[in-house]
């Protein structure tokens, strides 16, 4: 059954990657040298396979998302990382890393892609999506209920499904965003708008007992980014205007250190103290192990520029760069406990100044989308869509400053399908624009 829907309804087999992702269990004591989620990467493997035979055997092709800024700084992406995966400290690993990407971006981004040319299929997008979270959250929070709503114990009571509270917190924080979209939304019936408020409700929940400072904060931004839009802010005064916050933030460096050397406060369940410790930089061992990572990734930058150590090599290569001084509890050497802790410093330590340039590609030609789709929207739609995407989108984009989670499918398919629809959405108002010429 599995191999006909591969075959003839590739269509079906996306739905239910989106519904089981949340949902999948990663099997990482395997032989194989890495671990892999299942069902979801098998799957995602199987439709990297089809899709591949199917452009090649193709004759006509569709060229619109490999002339498009999101397409081409994806690729840029994957062909600096199949360059630095040659120059690898550890080149199995590297190529290893770079497979599990290629499965993910192929199927989820330039599979999708004529997917959500369907504004049906962008709303199956959210619900499949938010149903298998939805179950997630359910046990989650039932299990969390019989342990006393302890902070301990919701740092892991996830589990199996998501590895902590981080990842999962993540997950919550990107999905907010599209679930108050769908209670806002008129065009959806009555009886979908009631579910989408009880999801809404339950995520809330669920969000606040996931005790993730970094997710807590990424939604505020997510919640920021609606406020830009609906200003209408053009994307380059917004970039502006962050590069702006963050030069005054290294202006003032010193100040900032010495005012978060005075903050004591430790993480707890109270909310409010639970936030205040998120810039305790002094005895704040998740916060310090942090810093520890994001200086390890800088020094391994230093040592290897231009190409870095290779992509997936950080968490086996850091260790000897970390100082007696800034070591914590929890700190190890094995290469099993995450990596840089960043989308942003953990390319720039494994591929190099080219690495990160290309990631921000990505992200910044995303973003830049959004804007452009939300701003100059032909339809309300789409304009609608566009709003609740990117405000998504940007839950991650801030939470990767704290967080890196792309090497997953918990956070890689919603990521690369948002990707896709957001190109999607951009398609749509282009062929508006050619209808209107073709008429005039």
């Amino acid at each position: 059954m599995a191999v006909v829907l591969l075959l003839f309804r590739q269509d079906y087999a996306y739905w239910g990657i989106l519904f089981f992702t949340p949902l999948s269990i990663n099997l990482d004591k395997l032989d194989f040298g890495f671990g892999i989620a299942v069902p979801t990467e098998p799957i995602l493997l199987a439709l990297l396979f089809f899709f591949l035979i199917k452009i090649l055997q193709s004759k006509t092709k569709d060229y619109f998302l490999v002339k498009h800024p999101v397409g081409i700084s994806i690729l840029l992406y994957l062909s600096w990382m199949f360059i630095t995966s040659l120059s690898s400290e550890m080149p199995l690993v590297s190529f290893k890393f770079l497979a599990a990407h290629l499965w993910f971006v192929i199927p989820l981004f330039f599979m999708a892609f004529p997917l959500f040319k369907k504004e049906k299929n962008i709303l199956l997008f959210f619900w499949f999506s938010i149903g298998g979270l939805s179950i997630v959250v359910l046990y989650t929070t039932l299990m969390h209920a019989h342990y006393g709503f302890s902070e301990e114990v919701g740092r892991w009571i996830m589990s199996p499904f998501y590895n902590d509270h981080t990842a999962y917190g993540m997950a919550l924080a990107f999905f907010l965003p599209i679930t108050f979209g769908l209670v806002m939304w008129k065009k959806i019936g009555s009886w979908q708008r009631g579910i989408a408020l009880g999801v809404s409700a339950l995520f809330i929940l669920a969000f606040y007992l996931s005790y993730s400072r970094a997710a807590w904060l990424s939604l505020v931004v997510g919640t920021f980014m609606v406020i830009i839009l609906k200003f209408k802010i053009q994307f380059r005064y917004f970039l502006l205007m962050s590069l702006a916050a963050l030069l005054l933030v290294f202006a003032n460096m010193q100040s900032i250190k010495d005012y978060l050397e005075m903050n004591k406060t430790q993480s707890s369940r109270n909310f409010v103290e639970h936030v205040q410790s998120s810039s305790n930089v002094m005895s704040d061992a998740s916060n310090l192990e942090r810093i520890n990572r994001w200086n390890c990734a800088l020094r391994l930058f230093q040592e290897r520029p231009v190409l870095g150590w290779g992509p997936g090599t950080y968490q086996f290569v850091y260790g000897p760069m970390q100082r007696s001084d800034e070591r914590t509890i929890i700190s190890t050497n094995s290469g099993d406990a995450g990596t840089a802790h960043s989308e942003y410093l953990g390319p720039l330590a494994e591929s190099g100044f080219i690495g990160l340039i290309a990631i921000l590609g990505v992200f910044l030609s995303l973003l830049s989308t959004g804007f452009k789709v939300y701003n100059q929207a032909k339809t309300k739609d789409i304009k609608y869509l566009a709003l609740i995407s990117t405000a998504a989108l940007a839950t991650y984009l801030s939470h990767g400053f704290l967080n890196n989670f792309l090497d997953t499918d918990k956070a890689s398919v919603p990521f690369w399908t948002i990707a896709a629809i957001l190109v999607a959405l951009d398609w749509r108002n282009q062929q508006a624009d050619n209808d209107n010429q073709e008429l005039s």
